[in-house]
């Protein structure tokens, strides 16, 4: 079951679902292949992604849980980050501290593995929790990396 739109961006939609079975809550991006498929870069940075996070695993590093397609588009499901874009609680945060700003290890060990997001910005990193005493972090949206 589709909920609220969470984000939206050049490959298509994120949305909020839910199990049906567990009731646990998930992300999930869609893409229509009529869109991607115009683009033939839009197909290989869904590659990308999906070849990075398949093969990579880190604490703040957004964790993909499965891809499905049907005949008009992709979803990939991920986990579900409450907290939402670090660029909407900056916008909020009455101060951001250097050591929030350093909590970064997801992009060290990317970097550590040869990978360059290429495309970091406060809307690829996402908060776990929506408490705003709470900075932990997950990096998103590795499609150019």
């Amino acid at each position: 079951m589709f909920g609220e739109t969470l984000g939206q961006g050049a490959f298509g939609l994120v949305r909020l679902c839910q199990h049906k079975e567990s009731g646990k809550v998930f992300a999930i991006k869609i893409m229509m292949k009529k869109v991607v498929k115009k683009q033939k870069i839009y197909i290989k940075l869904l590659q990308n992604e999906l070849s990075i996070l398949g093969e990579k695993s880190h604490p703040n590093i957004i964790r993909i849980i499965d891809l499905i397609e049907d005949d008009q588009s992709y979803y990939i499901v991920s986990e579900f980050m409450e907290g939402g874009e670090l660029f909407k609680r900056l916008s909020k945060a009455q101060s951001f501290t250097e050591g929030q700003a350093a909590n970064m290890r997801g992009l060290n060990y990317m970097h550590l593995q040869s990978i360059t997001h290429r495309d970091m910005k406060p809307e690829n990193v996402l908060l776990v929790s929506k408490d705003l005493n709470r900075f932990e972090i997950k990096i998103a949206d590795l499609g150019f990396a």
